[in-house]
């Protein structure tokens, strides 16, 4: 047993070894240790992360519904807030506003649905991988092709894919994609 003394406290080593390292500990000892190619991700722990990132993205997916409802005065003080000028003061522009939110907040809801329920959805989980990596790209296109600033543009389309990739990763190192196939869902009843 190693026992170290610091500043008149004991600390036994052997006891913080003995615990299992989780969530947050595992990133960060990746993180500070680097990638190791030799090194395999457990289906268990792919399942997981993947079931954390669905749940966190559905989130913050879902904050947009708050801005279905604000009110247009401050939807154009934010605007102007992040440089992107003077608001279009038309019906059309607060209609698409308020109804980009409101897609963005359902697609956020089910992505924490099939988060919460993966054993159930897991069909659908590569599903919505690829439609973010295509999202992803498409708003990188269209950022660029509508003059949108930098920090808007690296920060929308880019993150979107990339967890859209990271998405369809985890989701082939689980044991969700051999719970799909034929044999295992002979049980269930199509019609």
């Amino acid at each position: 047993m190693v026992v170290l003394k610091i500043s008149n406290r004991s600390w036994d080593h052997s006891r913080q070894l003995a615990r299992p390292a989780t969530g947050i500990s595992v990133l960060a000892s990746r993180f500070v240790n680097g990638y190791r190619p030799g090194c395999i991700m457990s289906s268990t722990q792919a399942e997981k992360y993947l079931r954390w990132l669905m749940i966190v993205i559905g989130c913050g997916l879902m904050v947009a519904f708050f801005f279905v409802l604000l009110p247009g005065s401050q939807m154009q003080a934010a605007h102007q807030w992040l440089g992107l000028g003077e608001f279009p003061d038309a019906p059309i522009s607060f209609y698409l506003a308020r109804s980009t939110s409101l897609l963005y907040g359902i697609h956020g809801t089910l992505m924490l649905l099939v988060g919460l329920r993966m054993k159930k959805h897991s069909d659908l989980v590569p599903v919505f991988g690829w439609l973010h990596v295509a999202i992803g790209l498409c708003m990188l296109g269209v950022d660029l092709s509508a003059g949108m600033p930098w920090w808007w543009t690296a920060f929308e389309g880019i993150p979107i894919a990339m967890a859209g990739l990271a998405i369809v990763w985890l989701y082939r190192k689980s044991e969700l994609p051999e719970q799909n196939t034929p044999s295992t869902n002979s049980h269930r009843t199509h019609r």
